[in-house]
């Protein structure tokens, strides 16, 4: 970017469409680099991931479970070509349902553990389908299902490949719905394949190309998924809401209640830095940016922030809440479904914050120790910082950014150091890596919104701007924690832990004597 282009102040840049084609949001933040980018907030509605996030929030916001069928089907079918013109002629004209079948009983989110096979036939014409998928979503109701297997490819190996199964070929079964505790409008089945014939011609991404197709699927789904937990997060909002103005207690609206207020105030701020990050992703995916990171962060941050807010809002409730006819109790069991659809946090965590951490060691290799101790004395002499290019009404907001950047990318660096390769093994201290980042690219995306509203004069101008700054401290103490966690790692390595969860382990249960036994 050109050194006049850097001095435009960021919204002026967004208004006016001065933006490159640049790497993602994520690796800016494990580089140290954030305060040379620029983050126009998405202002439109005809791009592709913008569109499918909100009529995705809508739908969520309806029904979660139905969210959910939809996402699934989207996602299988979108693997469908024209090369498989009569199929995709039954999806798009008749109606005909599609699934994915990736888990089984001896994998879940990791698909190198597939027992599934698929053997090519003497007359190499077609392949022989074998194994019991669990968890699929829409099974029994899918007529065309995407279905990973292992396959031979030479003498030695064995690697995962993606098929294109028509159940009409025949020895496709399913069992019955699983009894979820929630989710009811996308039933869950066992679909089981026996001696399945699947021509070759229905090898989707290659034989061996499984594995990358996986992936791709899980981060290419993880925008909409996230976007349907935010409607079913802004519901809860409203009935929040609705509760707090009509509900007396002590003589006074609960509204009026300093606690009560805080937990409204909280679940606001999360509904609104969740809705910047998700639509921050969505117009990158639409740029054409590798938003692999992000789409991990933002699943992870929009079901976390959406339990924490259930939370508030099962006390706010009172006993009402706890009602299986309520709408909370509902949103509770719907919303926990989604903590292990499209990744667990705990995978997500990992592969969010091992992929960035990569990228830091890389970028720490490039530069090395010197230039980048150098890159963050200037940092924090301020004749670098992400705080010049947002509105003045955000100056101190973003400024705190600025710090936590310098503090964060310190952090980042000492694990390194210490770690190196062996840092895959250290997941406590690869998770509040995860947790720290999340919260940055939440802060990032926060301010980046805020700045564009006020730029633009938009009537909830003024009450963004206090939503921003509030979540910016809010986040500030959480991230002091975390790095504070960190670098409390280093002294124990939080060997107590794992020495209490191996005693717990070992003997199969709690041990300690019930203090009614002294």
């Amino acid at each position: 970017m050109s050194t006049s282009a850097m001095r435009l102040p960021l919204v002026q840049r967004a208004v006016f469409g001065a933006r490159r084609q640049q790497a993602s949001i994520a690796k800016s933040l494990f580089k140290g680099t954030l305060e040379s980018r620029v983050y126009p907030y998405p202002d439109g509605s005809k791009q592709g991931a913008v569109k499918g996030c909100r009529d995705m929030e809508e739908m969520g916001r309806q029904d979660l479970g139905l969210a959910l069928k939809s996402v699934t089907h989207d996602m299988s079918a979108s693997k469908i070509t024209e090369t498989h013109n009569e199929i995709l002629k039954d999806i798009e004209e008749k109606g005909k349902a599609a699934a994915y079948c990736l888990t089984e009983e001896s994998c879940g989110t990791d698909p190198s553990g597939i027992q599934t096979t698929a053997t090519l036939s003497n007359d190499e014409t077609h392949y022989i389908l074998n194994g019991k998928k669990t968890w699929v979503a829409n099974g029994a109701a899918a007529e065309y299902l995407l279905v990973l297997a292992m396959t031979q490819v030479n003498e030695t190996s064995k690697r995962l490949t993606c098929f294109l199964v028509d159940r009409k070929v025949g020895g496709v079964t399913n069992g019955p719905p699983y009894p979820t505790s929630g989710l009811k409008s996308c039933p869950v089945h066992d679909v089981e394949f026996k001696n399945v014939k699947v021509p070759k011609e229905n090898v989707i991404d290659g034989v061996g190309g499984g594995h990358k197709l996986a992936l791709a699927l899980r981060t290419g789904t993880q925008h909409r998924l996230s976007a349907a937990v935010l409607g079913g997060h802004k519901r809860l909002l409203s009935y929040m809401t609705e509760h707090c103005n009509n509900r007396k207690a002590f003589g006074r609206r609960l509204r009026d209640l300093s606690l009560i207020k805080q937990r409204l105030a909280m679940s606001t701020m999360r509904v609104y830095a969740t809705e910047s990050m998700l639509y921050l992703l969505a117009h990158d995916i639409d740029a054409g940016l590798d938003v692999t990171c992000e789409a991990a962060m933002v699943k992870i941050f929009s079901v976390r922030s959406a339990l924490d807010s259930l939370d508030d809002g099962l006390q706010v409730l009172g006993g009402r809440g706890y009602l299986t006819t309520d709408t909370a109790e509902q949103l509770f069991r719907d919303i926990n479904g989604f903590r292990s659809v499209g990744g667990t946090e705990e995978i997500n965590s990992l592969f969010l914050a091992l992929t960035g951490l990569e990228v830091a060691g890389a970028h720490l290799r490039t530069k090395g120790t010197l230039s980048i101790m150098a890159g963050r004395t200037k940092r924090s002499l301020g004749l670098v910082s992400i705080h010049a290019g947002h509105h003045p009404s955000l100056k101190q907001a973003a400024g705190i950014v600025d710090k936590m950047l310098v503090k964060t990318n310190a952090a980042l660096e000492a694990v390194l150091i210490k770690f190196g390769k062996k840092i895959t093994d250290e997941q406590i201290v690869v998770s509040k890596v995860a947790e720290v980042t999340t919260l940055l690219y939440s802060m990032v995306a926060v301010l980046s919104r805020a700045s564009k509203s006020a730029s633009t004069s938009c009537d909830s101008s003024q009450h963004e701007i206090v939503l921003a700054t509030t979540w910016v401290r809010h986040c500030t103490v959480s991230l002091n924690t975390l790095l504070n966690d960190i670098e409390n790692i280093f002294k124990t390595l939080d060997s107590n832990l794992g020495r209490i969860a191996d005693h717990v382990s070992d003997v199969g249960g709690y041990i300690p004597t019930h203090p009614a036994d002294f």
